[in-house]
């Protein structure tokens, strides 16, 4: 299957210029005035922008007014930014900056591969580790009966694969839903194991499935019970994106006849990613209505700091009154950083085993969704591990570690000013972090992001390679 028969179209907006800073305005700005050719929403063909009209486009994207945004090409075609393809230079996530074919995001595309992978492993006949070739043929399986529908944002569909042991045939049936750009990628399986970094997951994920017990308890439970089942796997990428952190699930039928529904609870991540979780704090654009740099924000902000069990209101003034949004967040980061070191400091054994349980719960909040069933999952280039949140209870018994924090504040390459982040160490090590709380700046919101250090890894992970 060519990319180009399958390439998803959409149209440029304001969002895509100023989502990573100004470099995609200016290229846009630049290719007016140089008499550039802009590609037609859907590749049908090419026009130009009349240069007279750079001011305005800009003024209206600046000032995020572009809702009404009409100009002229230089043959007097009225236009609108969403009739202009969002090519690889302005950040299509199908296409890199010279407009070559790229993986879409490799972590969304992994959900259909650890379905494969699963199903794979379940209907294998007789029962044995699988290889690459067997997810391969799942995969092709879905190429060739289950074709990208371009007309919806999310693509994907259900095929059975039938297991015969003994004379007896198990169905497998595997659902896969994913965003249309990542489903293109599923179903190129030569496309993916191109890619060194896909590759080098699909090995992790591999592993991972031959290692892990519950699927092995199944697939042997299904081969071995001497009668033909029906088992539907889930690979759901789309579904309730937001609200849930399970993305793999089997529905069968037991011994009694009664349909059974086994979650593989897992938080799926692909790369190295330390994130796992996030809190905003709202805009950051002058028109934005739940602005980051006002009220909204500061309450975005003290409960943030509250679900962490600390109080910031004290500063509530300060923030309000702050020159930038920067000095707000600085303000309001130090202020929690104190708060913190004060409760890590107590001397009240008891009242900080209070403060420290609302502490790590939240932090399992933020992993789970507050369901303690789910494990992290993660795959890397070389190896793979997984995660009990669970398991930082252990936190709550003071003979383990000791706990301090520190705030610090990034030093961006381009010389502009940083942005605060909090990070929590092990006493007897710095070098230990259990987590970082890190703002982050972009053209769209403030975000404040959750991240994993080496300690947190250490005490929580339960198997891995």
């Amino acid at each position: 299957m060519r990319y180009t028969e399958i390439l998803v179209e959409r149209g440029l907006n304001a969002n895509d210029l100023v989502k990573h800073g100004d470099d995609r305005l200016n290229l846009l700005l630049q290719k007016i005035s140089n008499g550039d050719d802009f590609v037609r929403k859907g590749n049908a063909g090419t026009v130009k922008i009349a240069k007279n009209e750079k001011g305005k486009i800009e003024n209206a994207i600046r000032s995020g007014n572009t809702r009404t945004l009409k100009f002229l090409s230089t043959e007097g075609e009225t236009l609108s930014l969403s009739k202009l393809e969002k090519t690889g230079e302005f950040g299509s996530t199908g296409e890199d900056e010279s407009g070559e074919r790229k993986m879409a995001n490799r972590g969304n595309t992994m959900e259909g591969v650890l379905g494969a992978a699963t199903i794979a492993r379940l209907s294998a006949r007789p029962g044995k580790d699988i290889t690459a070739d067997d997810i391969k043929t799942v995969v092709n399986n879905f190429s060739s009966k289950k074709a990208p529908d371009l007309t919806t944002k999310s693509g994907g569909g259900s095929i059975v694969f039938p297991a015969v042991a003994n004379d007896i045939t198990d169905n497998f049936k595997l659902t896969v839903k994913l965003p249309t750009k990542n489903y293109i990628d599923f179903v190129d399986w030569q496309f993916m194991v191109d890619d060194a970094e896909m590759n080098g997951y699909i090995n992790s994920c591999l592993k991972y499935v031959n290692d892990a017990t519950i699927v092995d308890r199944f697939a042997k439970f299904f081969e071995n019970n001497n009668r033909p089942d029906t088992v539907h796997v889930v690979a759901d990428g789309v579904s309730d994106m937001t609200g849930r952190k399970t993305d793999i699930f089997m529905v069968y039928i037991d011994e009694n006849g009664k349909e059974k529904e086994q979650r593989f609870d897992l938080s799926l991540k692909a790369g190295t990613t330390p994130q796992f979780g996030q809190a905003a704090a709202g805009g950051t654009k002058d028109s934005s209505k739940k602005s980051a740099k006002g009220e909204y924000g500061w309450n975005a902000y003290k409960q943030i700091f509250a679900d962490f069990g600390v109080d910031v209101s004290a500063i509530g003034n300060k923030y309000l009154g702050a020159e930038s949004l920067r000095d707000a967040v600085v303000a309001v980061y130090t202020k929690a950083g104190n708060e913190f070191h004060t409760q890590l400091a107590g001397s009240d054994d008891d009242a900080e085993k209070v403060w420290l349980k609302q502490f790590v719960n939240n932090i399992k909040e933020h992993g789970t969704y507050n369901n303690p069933k789910v494990q992290l999952a993660q795959f890397e280039k070389n190896k793979y591990y997984v995660l009990d949140f669970q398991r930082l209870d252990r936190l709550l018994d003071k003979d383990i570690l000791d706990l301090d924090v520190k705030m610090t504040v990034s030093k961006p390459r381009d010389g502009g000013p940083g942005w605060p982040s909090l990070i929590f160490y092990n006493k007897q090590d710095e070098k230990e972090v259990l987590v970082r709380i890190r703002s982050k700046y972009g053209a769209d919101k403030m975000n404040n992001l959750i991240e994993k250090g080496s300690l947190l890894k250490k005490l929580t992970k339960v198997r891995g390679n």
